[in-house]
């Protein structure tokens, strides 16, 4: 394999690392709100289906959960909401970002 194909598998395995973290951070939000831990565990499923197959369709099921989550949860603005929300827009962005390089990985 070459490098670049090398670096794109780690930046892959990266943003899965990073829903998995933000997945944890946001069970410690969870203690406050348990309405929470349904998206901390899919999260957490999700975060570590990417590390394990590194799929366009895994990568485009974890950002479709952090639109669905960050709509559901907008209403709420208060300083724990806002930690939600800021959680799970980090969720969003480390799928986007998986997405991108598993369609580049896979072309």
């Amino acid at each position: 394999m070459s490098d670049i194909k090398l670096k794109v598998i780690d930046s892959i395995k990266n943003s899965g690392s990073n829903i998995v973290v933000a997945a944890c951070f946001l069970s410690g939000v969870a203690f406050f709100d348990y309405m929470l831990f349904v998206p901390v565990i899919m999260f957490l499923i999700v975060g570590l289906a990417i590390v394990k197959w590194k799929s366009p369709l895994i990568c485009l099921v974890g950002l479709i959960i952090g639109i669905v989550c960050f709509y559901l949860l907008s209403s709420d603005l208060t300083q724990l909401g806002l930690t939600k929300l800021l959680l799970i827009s980090w969720v969003c962005i480390s799928s986007g970002l998986s997405l991108i390089k598993s369609l580049l990985l896979n072309r």
